[in-house]
């Protein structure tokens, strides 16, 4: 696909406010991980729809030839870094039990164990759902027909609050830590995230606009009457997270409050694609997006040791973003550029001819 800087700079976005999460400045800034899902299932179903009229072999070939030279090398890169300071200082101490799920992209399951990941792996869980949906996602894309793909988008956008429901019901006596995990953790709970970024992807941009506005309202009507229920029947309602409990496991708000997130995604997606805005042009928030895989592996790490130090809050806030920046900077000219060089090295695997890539799939959606 043509490179579009307005993504990046969503990329930028969502990754700074992953980093301020776990600094501990912004409680909500989880919902990075979100926009990162919301965004990866546009942009693989863009790429997908327009390969798809390829040979199956050469479909799936190109696809997972490309994804693993961006993927792998910093993702195995990070492990063996961590088994070497393992082996070498015994740190960190939980790779011993954590390797096998880290290694095979299962640490999203491994948080379902009573003992969650290790403090320095925790992050990695986003990026094992992420492999999953590479596993399914190109099949579905190659093989379902253009109404059954969109049923399958609205299905998951359905189907995926009522998994994560379901969940809630059968484990609703376990510990609210291990739940709350569990929940998030499961594919079955954010495909729904993928899906949102790909009707953006199949559907003309005027209509997405409309579809995703309409929804994120049907959704806040919905949070006005929890608010309602809250204050007539128990006269404590959550005002501020409009009815969806979005930080609490109470009054089912991981339910439809993920929806919420991944649709408001979609619609700045939408938006971003048909208008640009000078903000998501900015020459440095685009940069963070460029190099924002290398920020989200290297960034938890990093706020470990440097919490060692026992520098003041401010100090360590500053030299926490200097060095998760320098580190990425280095990683990506050094590790996962000459890599990314590679994409097209392999002469079976062509990339398309230019006159068919486009923004907007629809169109390759309906060629076959």
């Amino acid at each position: 696909m043509p490179h579009i800087r307005s993504l990046d700079g969503i990329r930028g976005i969502a990754v700074l406010l992953v980093v301020l999460f776990h600094f501990g400045l912004l409680q909500p800034g989880w919902i990075g991980v979100q926009i990162f899902f919301v965004l990866s299932g546009y942009l693989i179903t863009s790429i997908l729809l327009v390969e798809r009229r390829k040979p199956l072999r050469e479909y799936l070939g190109r696809f997972y030839w490309r994804r693993s030279l961006r993927i792998f090398p910093l993702y195995f890169f990070f492990s063996a870094l961590a088994a070497v300071s393992f082996w070498t200082f015994g740190a960190p101490e939980t790779f011993g039990r954590d390797w096998r799920w880290i290694a095979t992209y299962a640490a999203n399951f491994a948080r379902m164990r009573e003992t969650d990941l290790g403090a320095a792996f925790v992050h990695l869980w986003s990026l094992a759902v992420e492999e999953q949906f590479y596993l399914i996602w190109p099949l579905a894309v190659y093989f379902l027909s253009p109404a059954s793909f969109r049923w399958l988008l609205v299905c998951l956008l359905i189907g995926c609050p009522l998994a994560r429901l379901g969940f809630y019901t059968m484990f609703h006596d376990a510990q609210p830590d291990w739940l709350g995990r569990s929940i998030y953790g499961l594919p079955t709970s954010q495909f729904d995230a993928f899906a949102a970024g790909a009707a953006v992807a199949i559907w003309p941009i005027k209509n997405s606009l409309k579809w995703f506005a309409a929804s994120i309202a049907a959704l806040a009507v919905c949070g006005a009457a929890v608010i309602a229920h809250q204050h007539l029947a128990y006269h404590a309602a959550q005002k501020l997270s409009l009815g969806y409990a979005m930080f609490l496991l109470e009054d089912g708000g991981f339910v439809w409050g993920y929806s919420l997130i991944n649709l408001a995604a979609a619609l700045g997606i939408a938006f971003a694609l048909k208008d640009s805005p000078a903000l998501l042009q900015n020459k440095l928030l685009v940069r963070v997006g460029v190099i924002s895989y290398g920020i989200y592996i290297y960034h938890v790490p990093t706020l470990l040791s440097l919490k060692q130090l026992h520098l003041s809050r401010m100090l360590l806030f500053l030299v926490y973003l200097a060095l998760v920046y320098a580190l990425a900077e280095i990683s990506y000219h050094l590790l996962e550029g000459p890599f990314l060089n590679l994409k097209d090295l392999r002469r079976d695997l062509k990339p398309p001819e230019p006159s068919v890539l486009i923004l907007n799939g629809s169109e390759a959606l309906e060629r076959k």
